[in-house]
């Protein structure tokens, strides 16, 4: 315990000194006289002995207490006393209580006491009971003093309890001035005043199944208290029946009702479910943990027929039966795996307890699936995530296949495929690998007609003349019944059928007339004939057929091929090179209109596809024929079953001159032309040869512009020098070569192939065709992009620049007794070349190096141009010379300062001028450098000194 404070100590001892005094004054008064009485004798011996001054001294201390002990004194007290039965205060935070000061007056007489307070706790905590007391002597007075706790703020609770200390002191002050002091010191501890227990009423629950609760709260305080209730991590899924925050008096107790759902979702396992009351005053809380074990005792089942048979190419039903053997409501997700042919149109059911439900797998099976299938189906439920299986055996049989085929045109003898291959195109196989089809396009091809599906992928496209024509189209069953298939069209309305239903047993076909009135537009018209099962409309074949319809001269149509060439006063013939492009062949009538030539031949015989030549002889002197283009029509007719079908093709004839100037000028092209030579590769030799000159002007003593402005070669050679960079990057854009690709009719069976790389010529011995070759004038039809000499018997063939692809071309060989021969068509194939040579490398490149040689050229030009003139020297005079004259040309450039400082004076400085000239000696160095004008002097003097 602490002591008491030592001014209360100290006014304690000072009374008791007092009554003692008095005590000792008055004994020892009353024991002086005694002596005094008994021992007269002393004080003679000792007048006797002692000397004067120590008997003065001692008969002024024997009469002084003598005097004393007459005086008679009262002694009155004002003391108090301020005590306190403990010396020091425990409590809990947010808690109240009262302690107590004891206020005595030991005093002799009444007075008034006034008390004050000074405390570490804050004013709002603590108070004193009574601050004014009255007492009379001898009376005390206890003085209550109230203390509360402070409860700790939110942010600044602990997390577990803690101790900490306070103080306080009080000062009475009594009316006769006198005070005492009193310290107190209260230690302040966070007490748990929480008290919980969790009861759960069920050892194990299922998956979404809820666990009940009851939880107790208890307040063991000696305050008043608010408290809430949580489930840690698990909250959001614990409801409590009541209030989540309760208030209760010191000792009181509530009970709460409360349940706990897990998510659905959740795995099955032991949960730690922490329950947690906390103290909204002292922040201090209470935990308790509760295991909650769940388990998954989810079930449900799969009902379908394991085995079922199916008909090809209809649409049929599979029902799906799911049912949930579980207490409560649960969602089931349905996949399936096997063929692409069944498709699932609802694969999630949601089905009540205790209920079931069916799903809808609907199968539409095509041609190409017929067999036997396994199918899985695969039910999960949401709530457990349950898997169940099974397997069904799928038997896709041909109960309703059937075909329709297009077999051409109908004659009057039988029906045979129609005649011409290029307006045929036979029936499509299927080509597709049906097992690396994705599900969606086998899907969407079940759905509609398809060469797959519902279409055995027959098709025809036939160009016919304007008329009445007759098609055949055959239906065949295939299927494993009789059945009955309805004929449809779609298309232009001059296109019937001449039946709209057959009825064919197993294996049975039947033909089916389709009429056709045919336009003569030159247009082209699709449609389609679909043969429907009646039983079964899912089952559909379509032929789709397209007819271009002609008019008889595009039926009977001929071409000219060649029909821009070139000839000489010396040709002799000319081929013409005819194709037939329409669908109806025979023999033609041929008629001529052209002042140069005459036909051979008057009839020609040729058939669809078909390529042939019309020889063209010189009827006249061409050498008395002006230069330039000449037309010609060549007229054909020929008579037809349906009527009579006439037509002209043109043709232009370039008769080139031959002077002098103009064979010189053809021997040249085709020197060149032989030399793979183009216009490119010339200015390239230009720019080399401009090139080379640049280079000798550079190293020569004396450039072309030394006379020129010095401003002005700056000007140029920076234009110069910009040219070469445009130049240069336009290298770099055309730096890929671009190359000519013509595709040429493509050869027959019985064509004869001559093929050859790019860009160089090849020849050909036309002995083989000709044997007797040196007694024979040969010539031929100029093909486009090759160009073909003939000497000696042998063809000599130079392709363009850089091109690529071919050319048909037929040899005519013709004796002076008028006998005409023709070699067989010949295709010219020029081939892309892999190695290339020099020469076709600068043809490739030739642009790129072009532009690289002119930015050259451009850097070049710019040198000349700043390059200063070389200083001049004297042959005899040697370096004196050449001395003397570039100081006369700085005496000539020298210019009086009256010059520059009043140059508004011009004609005073010219004549002064001219006397130093008139006054100088005349030098032969001086004649050869003329002086500059006085302006430019002027104007480099001034350059000198800096204006």
């Amino acid at each position: 315990m602490p002591s008491p404070p030592q001014s209360l100590n100290i006014r304690k001892s000072k009374r008791k000194e007092g009554s003692t005094n008095k005590m000792q004054k008055t004994q020892h008064h009353q024991a002086i006289c005694t002596q005094m009485q008994k021992k007269p004798s002393a004080s003679k011996t000792l007048r006797t002995t002692l000397p004067l001054p120590l008997a003065l001294l001692l008969a002024l201390t024997l009469i002084t207490p003598l005097v004393s002990s007459t005086i008679v004194v009262n002694y009155h007290s004002t003391g108090f006393q301020l005590t306190s039965p403990n010396d020091q205060i425990k409590m809990c935070q947010c808690a109240v209580k009262t302690d107590y000061v004891t206020l005595a007056n030991e005093g002799s007489f009444p007075a008034s006491y006034s008390l004050t307070l000074q405390s570490t706790i804050p004013p709002e905590h603590i108070k004193l009971g009574s601050t004014e007391v009255f007492l009379q002597p001898g009376q005390d007075a206890t003085i209550p003093v109230y203390l509360t706790a402070a409860c700790p703020a939110p942010e600044g609770r602990p997390t577990q309890p803690s101790v900490f200390q306070e103080a306080y002191t009080i000062t009475a002050t009594s009316s006769f001035g006198r005070q005492q002091t009193l310290d107190k010191h209260v230690l302040v501890g966070t007490c748990q005043n929480i008290q919980l227990a969790v009861e759960q009423t069920k050892p194990v629950v299922n998956l979404c199944e809820a666990q009940e609760y009851i939880i107790r709260i208890k307040n063991v305080a000696t305050f008043k208290d608010e408290f809430s209730i949580d489930a840690g991590p698990y909250d959001q899924y614990l409801t409590i029946l009541g209030p989540r925050n309760v208030v209760l008096n010191p000792g009181q107790e509530v009970s709460l009702h409360a349940t706990l759902t897990l998510p659905c979702d959740a795995q099955e396992g032991t949960y730690a479910i922490p329950f947690t009351a906390r103290s909204i005053k002292n922040g201090l809380a209470g935990t308790v943990t509760k295991d909650l074990i769940v388990q998954n005792r989810f079930d449900h089942f799969i009902k379908v027929n394991t085995q079922e048979a199916y008909c090809g190419r209809e649409e049929s039903a599979l029902p799906i039966t799911i049912g949930n053997m579980n207490t409560r409501e649960n969602t089931y997700h349905i996949t399936l795996d096997g063929p692409d042919f069944v498709t699932l149109g609802q694969d999630t059911l949601t089905i009540g307890a205790g209920h079931s439900a069916s799903a809808i797998a609907t199968l539409t099976p095509g041609r190409e699936d017929y067999g036997t299938h396994e199918l899985t189906i695969t039910a999960t439920s949401e709530i457990g995530h349950v898997t169940k299986q099974r397997v069904v055996e799928l038997l896709i049989k041909p109960c309703y296949e059937h075909e329709i085929t297009f077999l051409g045109e109908k004659t009057e003898a039988r029906t045979t495929p129609f005649a011409q291959e290029k307006y045929t195109i036979p029936p499509q196989a299927p080509t597709e690998n049906n097992q690396g089809r994705s599900k969606e396009n086998k899907r969407a091809e079940n759905k509609q007609p398809s060469k797959n599906n519902n279409g055995n992928g027959t098709s025809a496209a036939f160009a016919a003349t304007c008329g009445e024509h007759t098609y055949t189209i055959n239906v065949r069953n295939n299927g494993l019944t009789e059945q009955t298939f309805k004929l449809s069209r779609t298309g232009p309305s001059w296109v019937k059928l001449k039946e709209d239903e057959v009825t064919l047993a197993p294996s049975e076909n039947a033909n089916v007339d389709l009429k056709a009135f045919v336009p003569c537009t030159g247009e082209t018209y699709p449609f389609a004939i679909t043969a429907t099962n009646e039983e079964a409309p899912e089952a559909k074949e379509t032929i789709t057929l397209t007819i271009t319809a002609l008019s008889k001269e595009d039926a009977y149509g001929i071409t000219i091929l060649n029909d821009q060439q070139s000839i000489t006063p010396e040709t002799k013939y000319l081929p013409l090179l005819l194709k037939h492009t329409g669908i109806q062949g025979g023999t033609y009538t041929l008629t001529l209109k052209n002042e140069f030539f005459t036909l051979t031949n008057t009839t020609l015989t040729i058939g669809p596809g078909e390529e042939k030549t019309v020889l063209l002889q010189t009827a006249k002197d061409l050498t008395t024929y002006f230069p330039g283009r000449y037309l010609g029509d060549l007229s054909l007719f020929i008579t037809a079953p349906d009527g009579n079908v006439y037509f002209t093709r043109s043709f232009a004839v370039t008769l080139q001159s031959n002077n002098v100037f103009a064979r010189a000028w053809r021997a040249a092209k085709e020197t060149i032309n032989s030399a793979q030579l183009s216009w490119c590769n010339i200015w390239t030799i230009l720019l080399l040869i401009l090139i080379a000159a640049n280079i000798l002007a550079l190293a020569s003593k004396k450039t072309p512009f030394s006379k020129t402005r010095q401003e002005t070669r700056r000007i140029v050679a920076v234009l110069f020098g910009v040219g070469a960079v445009i130049f240069l990057l336009l290298a770099i854009l055309t730096i890929q070569p671009a190359t000519t690709e013509n595709q040429a009719t493509t050869a027959q069976q019985d064509t004869i192939i001559h093929q050859w790389p790019a860009n160089t010529p090849s020849t050909l011995n036309l002995k083989t065709y000709f044997p007797d070759a040196d007694r024979l004038h040969i010539v031929a039809a100029q093909p486009p992009n090759v160009a073909v000499t003939i000497k000696e018997g042998v063809a000599t063939f130079v392709p363009d620049r850089n091109f690529v692809g071919e050319n048909r071309i037929v040899f005519i060989a013709y004796d002076e007794e008028g006998t005409i021969r023709k070699s067989p068509f010949i295709t010219l194939h020029v081939q892309p070349r892999t190695k290339l040579t020099f020469l076709t490398w600068l043809s490739w490149y030739c642009a790129t190096i072009n532009l690289i040689l002119l930015a050259l050229l451009c850097v070049l030009l710019a040198i000349l141009f700043i390059t200063p003139p070389k200083k001049r020297r004297s042959r005899k005079g040697g370096r004196a010379a050449s001395q003397t004259v570039f100081e006369h040309e700085r005496q000539d450039d020298f210019i009086p300062i009256e010059e520059i400082i009043s140059p508004e004076r011009p004609s005073s400085s010219k004549k002064q001028t001219a006397k130093r000239k008139r006054g100088r000696p005349k030098k032969k160095a001086a004649k050869k450098t003329p002086p500059a004008p006085a302006t430019k002097r002027g104007r480099g003097r001034r350059r000198k000194t800096g204006k």
